[in-house]
Parts: structure tokens; sequence; C-alpha cells
């Protein structure tokens, strides 16, 4: 599956052709934190009075059990035009900066029925390699390296695997 930035999915369509749409984005990512926050939003579409016989009821994440809840509502009304319900929560990536976010929507249509929607995506990775390293003259001396873990260079520590051990430096 290739990597996103954004994503959506639909609920099932209730009897009067209505149905809401769970929307979401990264709005920004830490390379540091190895984090990426979302904003998501649900509101309603394809319906045809200009109210939606449709209702949120929850929208969870990752699939945990207990749920990890990022919405719950356990009140039924009916949506209209411009109705929407919108946040934001951080995530981890895992330790080699990838994440898989699945989320669920809990939906109750006008026959008050339960229906549950969900779907998954790959984020757009956070780069976690330290694959650039760069000395001022070539050859490490005094032990002393420029990583670069993000955007910007940093000072950090060179260390030579040799058959006695880890040694500080050439």
């Amino acid at each position: 599956m290739a990597e996103v930035t954004s994503g959506y999915f639909d609920g099932d369509t209730s009897s009067a052709g209505d149905r809401l749409r769970v929307y979401w984005e990264i709005r920004s990512q830490s390379v540091e934190n190895n984090t990426s926050t979302i904003y998501w939003k649900i509101y309603p579409v394809a319906w045809e009075a200009g109210w939606a016989e449709v209702s949120i009821t929850s929208l969870s994440r990752d699939n945990t059990n207990p749920p990890t809840w990022i919405y719950y509502d356990t009140s039924y009304r009916r949506w209209r035009s411009g109705d929407y319900k919108d946040g934001t929560f951080t995530i981890n990536h895992n330790q080699d900066g990838t994440r898989r976010l699945t989320l669920s929507a809990g939906l109750k249509y006008d026959d008050l029925a339960y229906h549950e929607k969900s779907s998954s995506w790959d984020l757009k990775h956070i780069d976690r390699g330290l694959s650039r390293i760069l000395t001022p003259s070539g050859i490490w001396k005094t032990g002393q390296v420029y990583i670069k873990p993000g955007d910007n260079w940093k000072l950090g520590q060179a260390f030579i695997n040799t058959a006695s051990g880890w040694k500080r430096g050439i």
C-alpha cells in the first residue's frame, strides 16, 4: 500500500440515501518525537432532504481493545448540511518511522440499526535514519562527526566497532 498524507471513507448508505464521510489528514509530523498529528472530520454527504438520517456514535483508531476513542456520542440526531464534528489527535510511529492508521466509525441509521465501518492506510514515513555522516576533512578525528537525524545537522559522536570492542573515533 502506498504511503499517504490524507484519506477518507464513507459509511454505509441509509435507506433514505444518506451517508457520513470520515476524512483525515496529517497536519504535522515531528521527526524529533517520531509522531504525526492527525486532523479528522466527520460530515454528511449524499443526502436528499437537506438533513441526513444517519448519526455518528463513535470514532476510534487502531483496533485496540478497549477502543481508543477519538469521538464518542450516544445521542441520535439528524445531521444538516454544513454539520460536522472534527478534532485532532497525535499518534506515535514505529521505531523505523512507519505507521499504519486504522479508523473505525460506529454509525446509527434511520432504522436505528448500528453499523461499523473501518479503513486503514499507511501514513507518510518519518525519516529515522542517521544515514548521512559528514566530517569536515572526510576523516574521523577526535570522534566528532555531524549527523542529520531530520532537517538539521547536529554534532554527534563517532564510534568504530573494532576487534577489541567499540572505540571512539579512529
